[in-house]
């Protein structure tokens, strides 16, 4: 009896170990399987460079850092010519034609884009681009599209560089996607501001601006830019600082938009008024 209860232990006894072994093993290969599985093939977006613990770059002329994937909302700006660099914090995510990561740029965490079709907007430090040619500044003609509305994105991300050649000009040049509001539309008197008599602007809003008027940014911010439908900006215009510019030159109608030549800072260029019913810009006299 001592015999047979001591064998089926041992037969008991060999079944766990083999259960154990099997158990190990198909967690080892599942393991194996995870770390192999190559990252999800993004249509439209150029291959992933970047990884977790990596430092980037902007590979182009600036890149826009924002507070989600997908989102519109942008939280600051990356240039080249700064010199900006970030540190990666999360593996490449899928959304869109592009690939986004979870960066840190001096302390400030948010999402910025890979790029789109065989244009790369942000790089590693120090890569040298595969194509110099990307390099232009036609990086811009697709990253306004790197958020979540192709024609109502963020004037300052790439395609708002492209705004200046296509209908889709800022439409995202104010990251809020609120309409402008009547508080938006008042003078210092409390009165609506009466539009001024020009040319009517298909897509564009009635035109409150004139020659000698100051204003500031309706929304979060206003790129300005060295021409009429220009891609290259030379400076933007915060909301949040209270940043005031002095219109020198217009309305012109271009596009979906009225374009106004103004001072800011000791600096002229030339920024949209808005886009629909929205306004990115808003008199503070005139």
């Amino acid at each position: 009896m001592k015999k047979y209860s001591l064998s089926l232990i041992l037969v008991f006894v060999m079944m766990a170990l083999s259960l154990a072994a099997v158990s190990a093993q198909d967690d080892e290969e599942s393991q194996d399987e995870a770390e192999s599985t190559p990252v999800v093939a993004c249509v439209g977006a150029p291959a992933p460079r970047l990884s977790v613990g990596d430092m980037g770059e902007v590979a182009q002329t600036y890149s826009s850092i924002r507070a989600g994937v997908g989102s519109p909302i942008v939280l600051r700006v990356m240039y080249s010519a700064n010199g900006d660099q970030f540190e990666v914090l999360s593996e490449p995510s899928c959304n869109g034609p592009h690939y986004w990561y979870e960066v840190d740029f001096n302390g400030l965490t948010g999402w910025v884009t890979n790029g789109q079709g065989a244009t790369y907007w942000i790089q590693p430090v120090s890569a040298e681009m595969a194509d110099t040619d990307m390099a232009s500044d036609d990086e811009a003609t697709t990253e306004e599209t790197d958020t979540t509305d192709e024609t109502a994105t963020d004037d300052i991300t790439q395609s708002g560089d492209s705004d200046s050649t296509d209908d889709t000009a800022d439409s995202d040049d104010m990251d809020d996607t609120d309409t402008a509001s009547d508080e938006d539309m008042t003078d210092e008197s409390g009165g609506l501001t009466t539009p001024v008599a020009v040319e009517v602007c298909t897509g564009a809003p009635l035109a409150r601006l004139a020659i000698g008027a100051t204003g500031t940014v309706a929304q979060t911010y206003s790129t300005l830019r060295d021409s009429i439908g220009s891609s290259v900006v030379l400076d933007v215009m915060y909301s949040a600082d209270g940043d005031e510019f002095e219109v020198v030159d217009g309305p012109v109608c271009a596009g979906p938009h009225y374009w106004y030549q103004v001072t800011h800072d000791g600096q002229t260029g030339w920024v949209t008024e808005g886009t629909g019913a929205t306004y990115w810009l808003v008199p503070t006299s005139n």
